[in-house]
Order: C-alpha cells, then structure tokens, then sequence
C-alpha cells in the first residue's frame, strides 16, 4: 500500500490485517460495487457503518467508518477494494485504525466531520 512512512505504524511489512472479531463483516446492502465517491452508510444498527469507494491511479479503495456501541468513530483505508463484501477479499489491504494512529477521537454525532477527516487523510497521505 503506498502511504507516507510517517502514516504507518512500526512493522515489517507495513501492512495490517483486521482482526475478525472487531471488524464487522456486513450483510451486503448496498450496490456491488459502491457508487464511486459517495457514502453510504447503515446507521441503524449498531455498529454503524460507512463506506466511501473511491479510486486513485486506477486503484480502488474502500474508506470504512464504524462506530460500535461506544466512541470513538474507528476509519480505515483498505486498499484494492470495491463493495461491502471485498473488503474482505484476499487481495484486500487494511490499514490500521487511520484516527487512533494519528490520535483523532470523533465521538457518534460528529459523523459528517470524521467522514471529512478520513477523505482528507486518504488525499493527502495515499499516493
């Protein structure tokens, strides 16, 4: 995934794999693949999610907001991806939680600023 250095933490590989007992896998409930630079989001259930696809030199991404019964909102970045259900795939590249990385806290009502936020990150930081 090509990110800037000082945007990763500390491992061999730079890479992150998500931990299935903490990321949410969805009942796919939105077009496959998402629209390109749109939100959607579930937001009543808990947790809540959001997804924002989005490409960048010909490479997709999927920007991933989940709030799960208490603050903070957690984002990530996942590389090589277009819908709810490739997040998933294999060939899926997670970071890590973008806004404890850089020490964000966005609490449940501040959804329109953390969506603002982790698009910002992605511009700047992902080449």
């Amino acid at each position: 995934m090509d990110i800037d250095e000082k945007d990763l933490p500390n491992s061999p590989d730079n890479t992150f794999v998500p931990d299935p007992l903490t990321v949410d896998q969805p009942f796919p409930e939105f077009a496959d693949p998402l629209p390109l630079n749109e939100w959607c989001c579930s937001l009543n259930w808990c947790p809540s999610q959001c997804y924002y696809h989005t490409q960048k030199d010909g490479v997709d991404y999927v920007l991933y907001l989940r709030w799960r019964w208490q603050n903070p909102w957690r984002g990530n970045i996942v590389k090589n991806a277009y819908s709810e259900k490739s997040i998933f795939d294999v060939k899926a590249e997670w970071s890590p939680d973008i806004f404890e990385h850089k020490r964000l806290y966005f609490i449940d009502e501040e959804l329109e600023q953390v969506q603002e936020k982790l698009i910002e990150i992605f511009m700047s930081s992902y080449k």
